[in-house]
C-alpha cells in the first residue's frame, strides 16, 4: 500500500519530535503519575506539548502513548481503558500535527521481561501489543514506532503484532546502552539479525545514552543491514543525573545538533530526541539539516573491521629510572596509606573485565607496574554494568601480577550482610584499601530490574570498615581477629555547592575514611582551592587525572557527563588538535606536575582503556 510517509522518508531525512514524557515532568505533574491518561483528563496540556514541536519544525511527533498498553496501564487501574487513551492521544497529536507532519504512534515496552528470565509468555505479550497497535491504527496516525526496546523476544513479539493488525508503516528502535548492548545484553548486530526478518520499514535506536553514546550503534546497524533498511536516531540529551529528586538528562541544543552530520553519514534518515530533549534541541536539529544538504539515498556506511588494541608495552623511555623509584612490588600488610607516608603515590583505575578472562587486565597491569605505578584502583561494576567480582579481580592481581590494589565497594548491590562478609573475605584475601563508595543506582545500567540494597550510604560503608578495623561488626559482636584496612572516600573538588561537599566529606572523615580520591581535576586551580578549604580535615588527597582521548571526548565529557566541567582552554587545544591525543596526553601531564605540589598523589583514569598512555604522562615527571 502506498504510504506518504515512505515517500517522503526516500527523499529526505525527517526530523522527529523530541521528549513527551520529561516536557510533562517539565510542566509541573508529580512523578509517579500515569502520563498517557493525561490524554482523557488534561487534554490541554498533551496538545500543547505537540503544538510546541510542531511549531519547532519536527516533520513527525509522537503521541503520548508510551505506556498506554494493558500491562502499564494496569498498574493505576486503567487497563481497561487501553482504546479510550489510545485513541485521544491520537486525536490530539493528529489536532496539532500541521499539513506535512506525519503522527507517530508511539509504542514502549510493557515491562515484566519474557521467559524464561520473566513472567511474560510470548503470545501474551503479541496479544497485549495488537489491542494498543490496533486502536493507534483505527485512530488514524500515519506510523507505528516501537520504541525503547531492550528485550529481542519482546521486540519481535511487537513487530508480528504491528503486522498482524495493520498495514502502516513501523519503526522499530532498540535502546542501546554506553557500552554498545541494551540492558538485556543485544548487540546491534544481534537486533539486526533478528529483527531485519520481521521487515520493519525503519530500524533504529532511541533512549539509552547521549548522542556521543548514540554514534557507534548506529554505524554497527548500518553496516549489518547494508542500507538496506533505513534508520532511525533518538538518543537522550545526554547521561542522567539527579537534581532535586527528579532524573534530568541535559545537553545544550547545539551540542546535540553537532551530531547530525555523523548521524546522517551512519545511514540515520529519521532523527530525533528522547528524554531531556525540548523543542529546541528540535528546532536545532532542523537547523542543522538546512545548513547541510543530505543525501537522497540512504548512506551505506563502511564500518572498518576492529583494528587490534595497541600492544600493552611500555616504551623504552618510560620505565622507572627518570623520578620515579623501582616499585618492588606487593609488600604482604601494606596499604595505600603506608605508601603515601614515603613519597607522591601513583594510582591508576582498572575496569574488571566483563566475561571470566582476565589475561589482558595481567598485561596491563605488568606495564603500570614496570612504569612505577603504586597501585590499582579496581572499580565494582562501574555505571552499574556488570563485570566480574572486583574482589575476585583484586586478589588475582595482587596474587599474579605482584601488585597492590584498592577495592572499590559500593553499597548498591550488598545488605548489612554482605558488606561484611565481603570486607572480610577481601582482608583475607589480602587486600588492605578500600575506596567507599555508594554505587550508581541500577536503573542507569545494563540491568535496570535489578533490585538496589542501598542500606546504607558510603558514609555508612566507611563505619562500616571502622567497626571491623575496632575488632566487631556493626551489632557489636566481637570478632576473633580485626581487620586493618585503609578506607577512602571520594569527593568533588569542583563541586557547585563546595560547602555540601566539604560538610559530607567532614562527615565521611569522621567515620573513618583515611584518604581522598577526587574526581578528574582539569584546572588545577580548582584542587587548589578544595584543599585549603579541607585543610581543617587533615586527610590526604588523591587528586584525580583523566587524559582527553580526543576533541569529540571532551566535547562528550564536557556536554553530557554530569559534574564533569572541561575548561573553555582545553575544549579549544582538543580541537586545534582534532584526534591526535597527544594533545590529551599532554594536557593531563602538565596538570599532573601542577597538582603535585599540593596533594599527596594522583589517580589517574585512562581512557578506554588504554593504558598505554599512562608511562606518557608519568614520564612527564
Amino acid at each position: 500500500m502506498a504510504s506518504p510517509f515512505l515517500d517522503s522518508l526516500r527523499s529526505k531525512v525527517l526530523v522527529c519530535d523530541g521528549a513527551v514524557g520529561t516536557q510533562i515532568y517539565e510542566k509541573g505533574v508529580p512523578y509517579g503519575r500515569c502520563l498517557d491518561i493525561l490524554n482523557v483528563n488534561e487534554p490541554g496540556l498533551v496538545f500543547s506539548i505537540h503544538e510546541e514541536y510542531v511549531r519547532a519544525g519536527a516533520d513527525i511527533i509522537e503521541t503520548n502513548t508510551y505506556g498506554a498498553n494493558a500491562v502499564k496501564l494496569a498498574a493505576f487501574g486503567y487497563a481497561h481503558r487501553v482504546r479510550e487513551i489510545n485513541q485521544a492521544g491520537a486525536a490530539l497529536a493528529r489536532r496539532a500535527a500541521s499539513r506535512g507532519v506525519y503522527v507517530a504512534g508511539a509504542v514502549g515496552p510493557l515491562g515484566p521481561g519474557l521467559e524464561p528470565l520473566g513472567i511474560a509468555r510470548d503470545a501474551d505479550v503479541q496479544s497485549v501489543f495488537e489491542e494498543q497497535v490496533s486502536a493507534l491504527a483505527e485512530s488514524g496516525v500515519d506510523l507505528i514506532i516501537l520504541e525503547t526496546l531492550s528485550d529481542l523476544a519482546e521486540a519481535c513479539a511487537a513487530l508480528r503484532a504491528v503486522k498482524a493488525v495493520c498495514d502502516l508503516p513501523v519503526v522499530c528502535q532498540m535502546s542501546f546502552l554506553g557500552d554498545g548492548y541494551t540492558a538485556a545484553g543485544v548487540s546491534p548486530l544481534t537486533a539486526a539479525a533478528r529483527l531485519t526478518p520481521l521487515r520493519p520499514d525503519a530500524l533504529g535506536l532511541n533512549c539509552g545514552s547521549g548522542p556521543y553514546d548514540a554514534v557507534t550503534p548506529l554505524r554497527e546497524l548500518a553496516g549489518a543491514t547494508g542500507g538496506a533498511f533505513p534508520l532511525s536516531v533518538q538518543p537522550n540529551a545526554g547521561v542522567s543525573r539527579g537534581v532535586d529528586g527528579r532524573v534530568v538528562c541535559s545537553s545544550s541544543p547545539a551540542y546535540f545538533a553537532s551530531f547530525w552530520g555523523e548521524w546522517v553519514f551512519s545511514g540515520a534518515r529519521i532523527i530525533g530526541g528522547c528524554c531531556g530533549t525540548t523543542p529546541d534541541h528540535t528546532r536545532a536539529l532542523v537547523d542543522a539539516r538546512n545548513r547541510m544538504k543530505a543525501p537522497q539515498t540512504p548512506a551505506q556506511a563502511a564500518i572498518a573491521a576492529p583494528g587490534s588494541r595497541p600492544a600493552l608495552e611500555a616504551p623504552a623511555h618510560a620505565f622507572p629510572g627518570k623520578g620515579r623509584p623501582e616499585e618492588p612490588g606487593l609488600v604482604p600488610g601494606r596499604n595505600l596509606l603506608d605508601k603515601m607516608r614515603e613519597r607522591f603515590v601513583i594510582t591508576v583505575e582498572i575496569d574488571p573485565p566483563k566475561g571470566a578472562g582476565f589475561s589482558r587486565v595481567l598485561a596491563a597491569v605488568r606495564l603500570l607496574r614496570q612504569c612505577g605505578v603504586d597501585s590499582v584502583n579496581i572499580a565494582d561494576n562501574p555505571m552499574a554494568r556488570m563485570r566480574m567480582s572486583p574482589i575476585a579481580l583484586a586478589h588475582l592481581i595482587q596474587e599474579k601480577g605482584g601488585m597492590e590494589t584498592i577495592l572499590h565497594l559500593t553499597c548498591r548491590d550488598r545488605n548489612l550482610l554482605g558488606l561484611q562478609s565481603d570486607l572480610i573475605g577481601a582482608w583475607a584475601l589480602g587486600i588492605r584499601s578500600v575506596l567507599a563508595l555508594t554505587g550508581d543506582p541500577p536503573a542507569r545500567g545494563d540491568h535496570p530490574g535489578a533490585a538496589a540494597v542501598f542500606d546504607v550510604n558510603s558514609t555508612g560503608l566507611i563505619n562500616i570498615v571502622a567497626a571491623l578495623n575496632a575488632g566487631h561488626d556493626v551489632s557489636g559482636n566481637s570478632l576473633p581477629e580485626p581487620t586493618r584496612f585503609a578506607v577512602g572516600a571520594a569527593v568533588d573538588p569542583g563541586a557547585n555547592d563546595l560547602e555540601r561537599e566539604l560538610g559530607r566529606l567532614e562527615e565521611k572523615v569522621s567515620a573513618g575514611a583515611a584518604f581522598v580520591l577526587t574526581q578528574p581535576v582539569f584546572d588545577p586551580a580548582v584542587l587548589e582551592r578544595f584543599v585549603a578549604r579541607a585543610s581543617g580535615l587533615r586527610i590526604p588527597v588523591i587528586a584525580g587525572i583523566l587524559p582527553l582521548r580526543s576533541a569529540r571526548h571532551a566535547r562528550f565529557l564536557h556536554n553530557e557527563v554530569p559534574g564533569m566541567v572541561i575548561p573553555e582552554w582545553i575544549r579549544s587545544k582538543m580541537e586545534a588538535a582534532g584526534n591526535d591525543s597527544a594533545a590529551g596526553v599532554q594536557i593531563a601531564a602538565d596538570t599532573l606536575r601542577e597538582i603535585k605540589p599540593i596533594s599527596q598523589g594522583a589517580y589517574i583514569t585512562p581512557p578506554f582503556d588504554r593504558y598505554e598512555v599512562v608511562p606518557e604522562i608519568l614520564d612527564s615527571l
